[in-house]
């Protein structure tokens, strides 16, 4: 089976690629300022001398998706004029002015609650759907263990018509319990098996098994006329308890983000939202189920009679069941994101003004860059995120194949899959093919992926499953993030199963997903959410932040064997540690690929003013004499006059730039991010001419040995590599 396109194991490094890593619009305007120096100086984002690869990931995804879009429109129109996000272009004007994209398109923050009222309920109206589900969904098994229970009792079953509850036989009880046991196993071995026949018996065993359980337990209910009485009267006065409690939690949980709290005041707050939220719908969703069977049992055996009872049952339960299954899916925030960042950078120049496109009619198959050397050149857009399943990883070379939940998915115009493993990929133009429904109630559909569904993807950090920080998020904060339905991250059919790949290779028009369900509808992505059911052999796999995996998007172009890199890093990393490149470079070394020749305080400063912001190493790749180029260009000020505009601002009206947190300061407005960008343009500049000097150095390593400069090169954790750094 053959690997992704890009990927490649062996032989010499070869060209040049671009990163940009993630970090919101923080990362997005920085990035943008870099990309426009490296296109000045070097020419690396369209013309004859543009790189081979440009990855985002993230917030850096954003921008490289602005460019790729307008890169492809200016080769198309075969026009001669600015380059793509060119300083003054009106792309680059329309993305420094709206940086509040995800609260609201106007520029006034005195209309911003106003602007935003509809944005606000459709976000409610989607938490509220999704913390209805589980109890509907327990309310709907409830409902045909009761009247399952009734038309089994009615047509003489001894099991359940035995004798009163006090002489019923011990054996009943144990049955009951084990029957459940069994019924719950079998239904979760089944759930979303590869084989989707063998899937559907189990899954159809498995429910036979816990109605069979709920008719020998529900059966005994009427022995219990205190809970009978108890359940006509007080289910109104439990409803509201229910619904101001968990009202209660939503504010709870918008606390987290208010404005001056203090660390501690919020690791307080989550720790109350976790317990009441988690045991609030545990108990609830117990005492709902034992309600709705004791009214459903009562109500079926007084209100129905015979066939009619049957009738009765099935519209019921399909009532209920489709009507959440139908909704939950369709109202999960990754559209609304989606919207909110095609808003912004969704742009294309069009006679002196911008364009902006529709995220569901942006195909990612169209941006199939042109020959290279060519006057229209641009990079090959790879868009890095996160697919998060269970599988066997080989790991490194000398160690046994272990279990991992993630993997790195890249998106691209030709195949998006794990380049990891040969044949685990889809072709690009056969998911753009396939449909999924385009709102909660209307029968619209809309295309499976887009480019901008995929730049939503890399940017769906906020996800019920988290990659390589899902052993380090407890359950309980899972549950909360499924129960209130943040979920930015998207489903698609998983790479790794045979049967997916080879149905949907097979389809030559429009195809719907729908048609591998597991539980169906909503409760799909829903369930395995909430169990953490992220299997290899699952039809289909939940695709999240490509920080979940490399924050860097770096992997990319290593795997890609690139001769010179030129990594964006947007970490808003006031220390100077470089926590995510050191991160990154553990995950290459699995790949059998070092990176040495940076001093590990090559950037560490003091009172948020970095030694410096920009560095270079080699890349030493296996099976081969010849090394790469690692520049990396980091978001922060360092001492000298050329930051003296910069630091002012900061003085004068922005004390936490360069530093802003991605989630809790994610409006920025045209000020803020033309500084991000003027940063991003200085830093880019000092990293080429450290570059430059290297080069015209004749240097066989990046850094080269000066006098009294005697500094280990390794990153922690790694053996000295026997060079030494000079620091720029």
């Amino acid at each position: 089976m053959e690997n992704l396109a890009w990927v490649r194991t062996e032989g010499d490094p070869e060209g040049v690629g671009i990163c940009l890593s993630g970090g919101g619009v923080r990362a997005a305007a920085f990035a943008l300022g870099a990309i426009q120096h490296l296109q000045a100086e070097r020419g690396l984002l369209y013309g004859p001398s543009a790189a081979r690869y440009l990855v985002g990931v993230s917030g850096g995804a954003y921008t490289a998706a602005a460019s790729t879009i307008n890169a492809d429109a200016l080769r198309k129109a075969d026009q001669d004029g600015p380059p793509p996000l060119a300083p003054g272009s009106p792309e680059e004007k329309h993305i420094l002015g709206h940086g509040r994209y995800l609260f609201s398109r106007t520029q006034t923050w005195g209309m911003l609650m106003f602007a935003e009222l509809g944005n606000f309920l459709q976000i409610l109206t989607m938490f509220l759907i999704n913390l209805m589900a589980l109890p509907i969904l327990l309310l709907w098994v409830g409902f045909i263990a009761g009247a399952a229970s009734w038309l089994v009792a009615r047509y003489g079953l001894p099991l359940v018509t035995a004798a009163p509850i006090d002489q019923m036989p011990p054996w009943v009880g144990v049955t009951a319990v084990a029957v459940a046991a069994c019924g719950f196993w079998v239904i979760g071995r089944g759930l979303y098996l590869d084989s989707l026949r063998r899937g559907r018996r189990l899954k159809a065993a498995g429910l036979g098994l816990l109605v069979l359980a709920g008719a020998i337990a529900v059966g005994r209910v009427e022995q219990y006329p205190l809970l009978s009485q108890w359940a006509a009267w007080w289910w109104r006065p439990l409803a509201g308890v229910v619904v101001i409690v968990i009202a209660g939690v939503v504010l709870f949980w918008g606390a987290l983000f208010l404005p001056g709290a203090s660390r501690k005041q919020r690791q307080a707050v989550a720790r109350w939202v976790v317990l009441v939220s988690v045991w609030t719908i545990r108990i609830a969703g117990a005492v709902l189920v034992c309600l709705a069977v004791t009214q459903g049992y009562r109500w079926m055996k007084t209100a129905a009679t015979g066939d009619m009872a049957a009738t009765i049952l099935i519209l019921v339960i399909l009532l209920i069941g489709l009507f959440m299954g139908y909704v939950t899916v369709r109202v999960s925030p990754h559209r609304w994101n989606r919207k909110q960042i095609s808003s912004a950078f969704a742009i294309e120049r069009e006679q002196g003004h911008v364009n902006c496109l529709d995220p569901t009619e942006t195909p990612l198959s169209g941006l199939a860059p042109p020959v290279a050397g060519s006057s229209h050149s641009f990079p090959q857009l790879l868009i890095s995120a996160t697919v998060n399943i269970r599988h066997k990883y080989a790991g490194k070379a000398d160690t046994k194949p272990a279990v991992r939940g993630f993997a790195p998915f890249v998106f691209s115009h030709d195949r998006c899959g794990i380049p990891d493993i040969p044949g685990a990929s889809f072709d690009t133009t056969v998911l753009e093919r396939g449909r999924v429904p385009s709102g909660a109630l209307p029968r619209r559909t809309q295309p499976l992926l887009t480019l901008m569904s995929a730049v939503a993807c890399t940017g769906a950090a906020a996800s019920p499953a988290m990659g390589r920080f899902e052993d380090k998020i407890p359950p309980a904060v899972r549950t909360i993030l499924m129960l209130l339905n943040i979920r930015l991250g998207t489903w698609l059919p998983n790479p790794l199963s045979s049967i997916m790949r080879a149905d949907i290779t097979a389809q030559t028009g429009d195809w719907d997903l729908s048609q591998h369900q597991g539980l169906g509808g909503g409760y799909d992505e829903f369930v395995p959410e909430l169990l953490a059911l992220h299997r290899s052999d699952a039809a289909r796999s939940y695709i999240s932040d490509g920080g979940h995996y490399d924050n860097l998007g770096l992997t990319t172009l290593i795997r890609a064997r690139c001769a010179t890199i030129w990594c964006v890093d947007s970490q808003a990393d006031k220390s100077g540690k470089a926590t995510q490149l050191r991160q990154v470079t553990e995950l290459v070394r699995e790949l059998g690929v070092e990176i040495v020749g940076m001093d590990p305080t090559h950037f560490v400063g003091s009172n948020g003013i970095l030694k410096n912001c920009h560095a270079i190493a080699t890349i030493r790749y296996p099976g081969t004499d010849k090394v790469g180029t690692l520049v990396v260009i980091k978001l922060g000020m360092a001492a000298g006059e050329k930051y003296q505009d910069l630091k002012k601002y900061q003085e004068r009206d922005d004390h936490s730039f360069p530093f802003h947190g991605t989630f809790t300061r994610m409006a920025f407005g045209p000020e803020r991010m033309d500084a991000y960008c003027a940063l991003g343009r200085l830093n880019a500049s000092a990293a080429v001419a450290a570059w430059s000097d290297e080069r015209q150095q004749g240097a066989a390593e990046p850094f080269v040995q000066t006098p009294g400069t005697t500094t280990s090169t390794s990153l922690p954790g790694h053996p000295p590599a026997g060079v030494n750094t000079v620091l720029h």
